[in-house]
């Protein structure tokens, strides 16, 4: 995770990637979470 902000003139579109990214991560979380509870 090298961010570089000078190398980045678009921050929206780095912005909208990272929340995507936190969103896939949530969303596996919850999956991972829901399996579990079903598993046990």
């Amino acid at each position: 995770m090298s961010l570089r902000k000078s190398s980045q003139p678009h921050q929206a579109e780095t912005g909208l990637s990272l929340l995507g990214g936190l969103l896939v991560l949530a969303v596996i979380g919850i999956a991972i979470a829901i399996a579990t509870q079903f598993l046990i």
